[in-house]
């Protein structure tokens, strides 16, 4: 049986980093489809970033550095120490031409690197063409996705579909238009999920 698997999420969002590379963990057993969806979380935050103490405050960030910090090490994911909130609506939509030119899955895992093991600012347009041309997208290939209005409608069309079915969180998967499984959730939830389909439980 063939999984199709669509993953609402941010580059910026620690718990998609992690949530994803759980799920990778756990596809190589079945049949599946992936489709990345954008799904913008800070938008109000400056291209050039924000310091995360600022953004969320002091004692916030320390406490969620350390949670996200300490869950991803169980799965084995080691994620750097939460400094900058960046403005990511230029990576996603670059994501989006990514996906087209059959690049999608190489991006999405530069993005996440540069963001949570490199801590690159993916939202300067420097950096963002640094990255892209890791897989072979030129800079020329992203000013062009850049000033062609229908990435940016792409993400609005899907801010558009989480307002309407109440996807209010990242990283929110959707498995064959039936089942949601939101968070980082642990492998077995993912199996069971499968398994279910498989007998026809689902």
């Amino acid at each position: 049986m063939k999984f199709d698997i669509q993953m609402y999420s941010d580059f910026q969002c620690p718990f998609c980093y992690i949530g994803k590379s759980i799920l990778d963990t756990v596809t190589p057993d079945y049949d599946t489809e992936f489709t990345f969806k954008a799904f913008e979380i800070h938008s109000d935050a400056p291209e050039e970033g924000i310091s995360a103490k600022d953004y969320f405050g002091l004692s916030n960030i320390e406490n969620m550095g350390k949670q996200i910090k300490d869950y991803g090490k169980k799965f084995g994911v080691d994620i750097a120490d939460l400094e900058t909130v960046v403005n990511s609506n230029k990576a996603l939509r670059l994501a989006e031409y990514a996906k087209e030119v059959g690049k999608g899955d190489q991006y999405n895992d530069v993005m996440y690197k540069a963001m949570f093991v490199d801590k690159i600012n993916i939202g300067l347009d420097k950096d963002l063409k640094m990255l892209a041309s890791i897989i072979g997208i030129n800079s020329d290939e992203v000013d062009k996705v850049l000033a062609e209005p229908r990435y940016k409608n792409t993400l609005l069309d899907n801010q558009y579909y989480c307002t309407k079915n109440q996807i209010t969180s990242v990283p929110t998967f959707i498995i064959n238009n039936k089942v949601r499984i939101t968070g980082a959730q642990p492998p077995e939830v993912f199996r069971e999920v499968f398994e279910k389909f498989e007998k026809g439980e689902l």
